[in-house]
């Protein structure tokens, strides 16, 4: 770590902590309220189309997969654009001009990035024929996507906009939105799905509308926030958006399309995980797709506090407060760590009645998937504290504009690492189901390790770059952020 990371280890005050878990709290409640209604929008049409028809569910859920991997790329770029406001943020002499040029120029490399895969996406039918998809729900899908996915560029920049909110701390703005934007779309099924309220009954077609003008609702009334909302207006972010800047362009793809990589490399070993328990039967399977389900939600937490932890450490660093830098990748560390631990012991306690929200364990056929859940959730609890500790520790790197290397330690972790142990556990040693979620907890482990090495390198030596440092280095300080 060197001699100024030790001595900023050893010098954090509960005061400047204390302080640095307020504004990491202002931050992250907000984001994870956005997160849990942004969720509620996909179970709530999961829930409708499964209610009119099973068929339609599945052909959404095909047609989405390829969907929601680009708008997982996209939300690379975006955190690469609330780095760079927060940054210009926090310099002494805010730079409204720079925090402009950054946000329009997010909004571009968010609409290039979006174009080319909406217009690819409109081919969604024969993509899914050419893997093997089934004839009928190929063509469902593909009608869904046709109607749909022309959005992807808007909800791209939307996410721009949004990170472009909780950089200049406002991060209520967006939840605000999006729960306008979830009522609008209960409202849309309910109306074009069924044919209520005089609306013709259009079914899957109606679910894909309904989509539709929910995130083209979500955008407009975001871009209606930010360009007439004062503590947003007056940044006048698109000011300069006919006015391309190369330079800054090319800055946002060198930060955020390894954010973007990293964020799909997870996402994928996932995925083939899920792939992989599909070899161990239906029982398996189906206790995999519970777990998984709430692992996935409670990582809303840390990476909520990761999200608010880059913010923090750039705003820190744009202040050129090395304690600051600091005391802020320290903390969201700490934090998500801290509560993730307490996640872990609810799922090692709890285990039974937390499956049991998911199944009828009064049913006897229900038995083996209900302890094939309850064992699964034990893997997931020995991860979680790892997990929180390798997205935080990521989260405060992007801070100081270092993606790259974790992106690569991201695919050490993932795929050198953890992808052979599934294989080897799950089926050279026969483990099964099990060896595969060792596996799971293996890779993030390794991550975990590796992002707090990287950190332990990185932050110090980015706190003191700059020479103009308004803090001795030796006093760990917070820089406060009024939301």
């Amino acid at each position: 770590m060197g001699y100024f990371g030790r001595a900023k280890l050893a010098t954090l005050s509960l005061a400047a902590i204390s302080l640095e878990v307020r504004q990491l709290f202002l931050l992250a409640i907000p984001i994870m309220l956005t997160q849990v209604v942004q969720r509620l929008i996909s179970t709530t049409d999961t829930l409708m189309l499964a209610s009119y028809d099973t068929d339609a569910l599945a052909a959404v859920s095909l047609s989405q997969s390829p969907y929601l991997t680009v708008l997982f790329f996209g939300a690379g770029i975006s955190s690469a654009v609330g780095v760079f406001v927060a940054q210009s943020l926090g310099a002494d002499a805010v730079d409204e001009h720079d925090i402009a040029l950054s946000t329009s120029m997010g909004l571009w490399v968010g609409f290039g990035v979006g174009l080319p895969f909406a217009i690819a996406l409109q081919f969604t039918e024969p993509l899914m024929l050419a893997i093997g998809q089934d004839r009928d729900l190929s063509a469902a899908a593909g009608a869904y996507a046709r109607i749909f996915t022309p959005i992807l560029p808007v909800a791209i920049c939307y996410g721009v906009l949004t990170q472009y909110a909780i950089a200049v701390g406002r991060p209520r703005i967006p939840l605000f939105v999006i729960a306008i934007a979830a009522l609008a779309n209960v409202f849309g099924n309910y109306t074009l799905i069924f044919g209520n309220f005089g609306f013709p009954e259009l079914g899957l077609k109606g679910a894909a509308i309904a989509s539709l003008v929910t995130q083209t609702l979500a955008f407009t009334v975001m871009l209606l926030v930010v360009t007439n909302y004062a503590p947003l207006k007056r940044f006048r972010v698109l000011a300069g958006v006919l006015k391309p800047d190369g330079a800054r362009l090319l800055e946002i793809l060198a930060i955020g399309i390894p954010i973007s990589l990293m964020i799909v490399l997870e996402v994928a070993f996932f995925t083939g995980g899920t792939l992989l328990m599909g070899y161990f039967g239906a029982t398996a399977l189906a206790g995999h797709h519970i777990v998984m389900t709430i692992a996935a939600t409670t990582f809303i937490v840390p990476a909520s506090i990761a999200t608010a932890a880059g913010i923090r450490v750039g705003l820190a660093k744009g202040a050129a407060s090395p304690g600051g830098v600091w005391t802020a990748g320290v903390t969201s560390i700490g934090l998500g760590a801290c509560i993730m631990a307490s996640v872990a012991v609810i799922f090692v306690l709890l285990r039974e009645p937390i499956i049991g929200l998911f199944i009828d364990e009064s049913r006897p056929e229900n038995a083996a998937v209900m302890q094939m859940g309850m064992t699964l959730l034990l893997f997931a609890a020995a991860y979680q504290v790892f997990d929180a500790v390798q997205a935080t520790a990521s989260g405060a790197l992007r801070g100081v504009k270092d993606t790259t290397v974790p992106m690569q330690l991201a695919a050490i972790s993932f795929w050198i690492i953890g992808c052979p142990a599934a294989l080897i556990l799950g089926f050279g040693l026969k483990l099964g189901s099990y060896g595969v979620w060792a596996a799971f907890v293996i890779a993030l482990s390794a991550a975990a390790v590796l992002m707090l090495f990287r950190f332990s390198k990185v932050i110090p030596a980015a706190a003191m770059e700059n020479p103009d440092a308004k803090s001795d280095p030796d006093q760990a300080e917070s820089v406060e952020f009024q939301m």
